[in-house]
């Protein structure tokens, strides 16, 4: 099955995207840990690193591109900081 180009192109903005914020700032709020440059996100009993470099699966597996959308999209649309009660 060929790769559909626009995941591909989603995926490649939302890296540009997370590389102007600062996303490990974000791990407390997301309720994941940061390792380093990356932010380790639990989905579905994997696990997933996510960097402004890109996102891949902790143990090696395969990585299907949508699963790179939703979690790249879940750290871009998480807020700097909880909103005053």
């Amino acid at each position: 099955m060929e790769k559909s180009a626009v995941f591909e192109e989603t995926y490649r903005h939302y890296l540009a995207e997370l590389g102007t914020i600062d996303y490990l700032a974000r791990a407390d709020l997301l309720g994941v840990e940061a390792d380093g440059e990356e932010l380790i996100i639990p989905l579905y009993n994997r696990t997933y690193s996510v960097s402004s470099t890109g996102i891949n699966a902790r143990e090696g597996a395969a990585l299907n591109d949508a699963v790179r959308v939703i979690l790249a999209k879940y750290v871009l649309t998480c807020p700097d900081q909880l909103p005053p009660l």
